[in-house]
């Protein structure tokens, strides 16, 4: 790091970046993920984010949707439509009558 306390770019991404050779040292199971936005090149190789192992597209899309969902609840919006149901709160998503048996 020359010159300062944060690394250039081209030092972060040689010290901390995920990349094909320490990919290879992860089981051959694991898989690669990544919340996004990414920086390609920099936290993580282009050919290591479009591998077979990177799930990285899904990660982004579903994490979009739970965030959609969090964001319409705390709003609260399902009050709103007149869903609103005792032991709805937080905290209490396995109560009623669509709860696991083993919760009822």
């Amino acid at each position: 790091m020359q010159g300062g306390l944060l690394p250039s770019l081209r030092e972060y991404a040689a010290r901390f970046g995920l990349n094909t050779e320490r990919v290879s040292l992860a089981k051959p199971e694991a898989i690669v993920m990544h919340p996004g936005p990414m920086n390609e090149g920099v936290e993580i190789s282009p050919d290591v984010a479009t591998s077979g192992r990177a799930v990285i597209t899904e990660q982004v899309a579903n994490g979009v949707a739970v965030r959609m969902a969090l964001l319409y609840l705390l709003a609260g919006a399902h009050e709103a439509a007149g869903e609103h149901e005792v032991g709805h709160e937080v905290g209490h998503a396995h109560e009623g009558p669509h709860a696991p048996e083993a919760t009822r």
